[in-house]
């Protein structure tokens, strides 16, 4: 991750996508345009407006997860950044989950291609319910890989205290 970003001098202005700085630039990803650089700042403190006033109301572990799940597709959807917004999308998704003492949602590196099919499916559909279902899959994916360690007395990573 060192070497990710760096400064980037655009016609709306200069930017360092190095330290996180909204981006000033029109995205595409393949066929998926986002939103308009000038439109980011509103959308984003719209988002984590709607977070704030839901995070604390939700108990319900599904609820919880449709949350996080949401929260991440929404951010990811703005794609506020130039660099980095699965992420930090991925990032606060699991933030939402630990704060809630969830267990943190895993996306397995030989299912990337369906995740983000899952994302271009959410968009056509304008639905979060592809994504969820992943997402879902990917959890269940994740507690039976680790039920199978426990069955087999692999205890994975051993810590010295």
């Amino acid at each position: 991750m060192k070497n990710t970003g760096a400064p980037i001098s655009a016609a709306a202005g200069n930017f360092d996508s190095s330290k996180g700085e909204y981006r000033k630039v029109s995205v595409f990803a393949g066929t998926t345009t986002f939103p308009n650089y000038q439109k980011i700042e509103k959308m984003v403190q719209e988002l984590c407006d709607n977070l704030e006033g839901k995070v604390n109301k939700v108990s319900k572990t599904p609820d919880i997860f449709n949350l996080a799940f949401d929260f991440h597709y929404s951010l990811v959807s703005i794609h506020p950044f130039a660099d980095g917004n699965g992420r930090i999308s991925r990032l606060m998704m699991n933030f939402i989950l630990l704060y809630h003492g969830l267990t943190p949602a895993i996306i397995h590196k030989e299912d990337k291609q369906d995740y983000i099919n899952s994302l271009k499916e959410s968009r056509n559909t304008e639905s979060t319910v592809p994504l969820r279902k992943f997402l879902y899959s990917q959890q269940e994916k994740h507690f039976d890989k680790e039920i199978q360690k426990q069955l087999s007395g692999d205890r994975g990573i051993s810590l010295l205290l």
